[in-house]
């Protein structure tokens, strides 16, 4: 990780040269003091406090064609997903500590959640579409 952080100040020292050299960009507005770099343009910073932290006061966009976490992703507030979530490997949590979890589709009254016991619920028609419903206790 340390190798990282490194190569990462050297590109934000980099980063900070160019900002220098953008038209509209003053060389007062952004600033490399010890380990924060300051846009100068109202609370967006990058530090490292031995965590890396990007800070904004309102929106973030990353812009790419791939998009790579190595570790766990943790996410503190709502997560708006415009496209569809594929989950390959292991599992999606949903609350965690003491929260239920729920899924809610937003559509109605349709949610699933597992509060002791696994709860599907639906305004509507409940369909299963299935080649095979196999139920392994009484009804």
């Amino acid at each position: 990780m340390g190798n990282v952080k490194t190569q990462l100040a050297g590109v934000v020292g980099l980063l900070v040269a160019a900002l220098m050299l953008l038209p509209g960009v003053a060389a007062a507005d952004a600033s490399l003091q010890g380990s924060t770099l300051d846009f100068g343009q109202g609370g967006s910073s990058i530090y490292d406090n031995n965590d890396l932290n990007i800070k904004t006061n309102d929106n973030l966009y990353v812009s790419a064609s791939t998009t790579s976490f190595s570790g766990r992703v943790d996410i503190s507030k709502d997560l708006y997903a415009y496209y569809p979530i594929y989950a390959k490997g292991n599992l999606i949590k949903f609350g965690g500590g003491t929260a239920t979890g729920t899924l809610d589709f937003n559509r109605g009254g349709s949610k699933i959640w597992d509060g002791g016991n696994l709860t599907l619920t639906t305004d509507d028609n409940l369909v299963i579409d299935a080649v095979t419903l196999a139920v392994n206790k009484d009804l």
